[in-house]
């Protein structure tokens, strides 16, 4: 069964030539450097039959930030190509750093 780091392992190398900072679940503490992908845990979702779990798969919430909006287009267009259970939730602007929200099944 893969895990978290599993999970950083394959962001880390799929985004490797773009990005150097990747933060699990990081406490407000510390200082962020930018770009950067937040991540953290979401939840799971299971394929239940015969009163048994068959699949587990974890969700995780994760954020391409940068300041800019084209950097962003290229890492999240590299990730939807490379992570098959990925999905682009949302894009947002928030403190002049722009964010792309995205759902990945592991």
């Amino acid at each position: 069964m893969r895990n978290r780091a599993d999970l950083d392992a394959l962001l880390r190398d799929i985004l490797s030539d773009k990005i150097s900072n990747f933060y699990f679940a990081p406490p407000s503490n510390i200082k962020i450097s930018y770009p950067c992908v937040i991540y953290y845990k979401e939840g799971a979702d299971h394929i239940q039959a015969d009163d048994r779990k068959y699949i587990s798969t974890m969700r995780y919430n994760l954020s391409i930030i940068s300041k800019s909006s084209d950097f962003n287009t290229s890492c999240t267009e590299l990730l939807l190509e490379k992570l098959p259970m990925c999905r682009l939730s949302n894009c947002y602007v928030s403190d002049n750093l722009y964010h792309d929200a995205l759902t990945v099944y592991f």
